[in-house]
């Protein structure tokens, strides 16, 4: 496997609600990314679009629907995870950025869990590793450009995460 498309499609097995799934994940995760780590801009229609999505499209989602029993609590744990990963990244501790690095790929895991729910374990087991690789090592240079872009952006980031949970 390549590519983030054939990746996806075999996760998914030919069930088009659970690729729409991840791909509609996949918009609202970004735009999110960029409006914490404001590395990117983003515009008032992409968050309009962020939030329809979050709100209104995925209730619609037929593999949201079926699944949303299994899905919540790994997605959830994932937004916990990724929320961490900014915590480490402010503190630009050399160690925790290692952390950081695999533990914001929060995607990861929803797309083995999805491969599971679709094609169960096995599936899960067998596409787990081309999943983390497609992640991981999908470029070479991806750690180092990852630090340099938190060193350079971190400075706002988490300046709001004061959260009362």
């Amino acid at each position: 496997m390549k590519n983030q498309d054939e990746i996806l499609r075999a996760i998914c097995l030919g069930n088009d609600d659970a690729l729409g799934f991840l791909l509609m994940l996949g918009s609202i995760s970004q735009v999110w990314d960029d409006l914490i780590d404001r590395d990117m801009p983003v515009g008032d229609i992409d968050i309009n679009q962020m939030m329809l999505s979050a709100l209104i499209d995925m209730q619609y989602n037929p593999f949201y629907q079926q699944h949303q029993a299994a899905l919540l609590p790994v997605m959830e744990l994932a937004i916990i995870n990724w929320q961490t990963a900014n915590h480490h990244e402010i503190g630009r501790n050399a160690q925790m950025l290692h952390v950081s690095y695999v533990k914001r790929s929060v995607l990861t895991d929803i797309m083995i869990w999805v491969a599971r729910l679709v094609g169960g374990r096995a599936h899960a087991l067998q596409l787990a590793p081309a999943i983390e690789a497609a992640v991981f090592l999908e470029d070479a240079n991806d750690y180092e450009h990852y630090r340099a872009e938190v060193l350079r952006t971190s400075e706002g980031v988490g300046q709001n995460q004061q959260e009362k949970n």
